[in-house]
């Protein structure tokens, strides 16, 4: 196995671009997701797969609620310790920084469900939108349907 050393900023560069990749692969699901929710009155097949990306999102949301839950207990951890008076002050600076981390990182997995959370109302909004004018579609074309068939007569 061979070992590469990185430096701070490549390695942040790494992570950043890892992360980058992430968020497009999600916004492409997403965005299938929103193709498949305009088709589904019309294949049950596509309802199944709608609901098994459903079934992914959720999965998601509350991996990222546990995630939340881990780095509040890590916090409230943190904090007692702090709060004991048995650290030493270099300690103490070091789980200073470390609970500055674990908030930093609770607010950007919140970020990542909030943003997540939105995109399923649009796409859920997208579902009721294309419904709707399914159903306007439906009925217009009743109406005329019945308007030729008055001529007929």
């Amino acid at each position: 196995m061979k070992i590469i050393k990185l430096t701070l900023a490549e390695r942040d560069k790494c992570l950043m671009n890892i992360e980058s990749q992430i968020e497009t692969k999600k916004n492409n699901l997403l965005e299938k997701q929103k193709k498949i929710n305009k088709n589904i009155k019309f294949n049950q097949l596509l309802e199944n797969i709608r609901n098994d990306y459903q079934k992914y999102y959720d999965y998601i949301i509350q991996q990222k609620r546990e995630q939340i839950q881990a780095m509040n207990i890590l916090n409230n951890y943190i904090r007692e310790l702090k709060n004991s008076g048995n650290l030493s002050e270099n300690n103490l600076k070091d789980a200073s920084y470390e609970e500055k981390k674990i908030l930093n990182e609770i607010k950007q997995i919140e970020h990542h469900m909030n943003h997540l959370l939105k995109q399923l109302q649009q796409a859920s909004n997208s579902i009721d939108e294309t419904n709707t004018n399914m159903k306007e579609q439906n009925n217009n074309s009743n109406n005329n349907n019945n308007n030729q068939y008055i001529k007929s007569v």
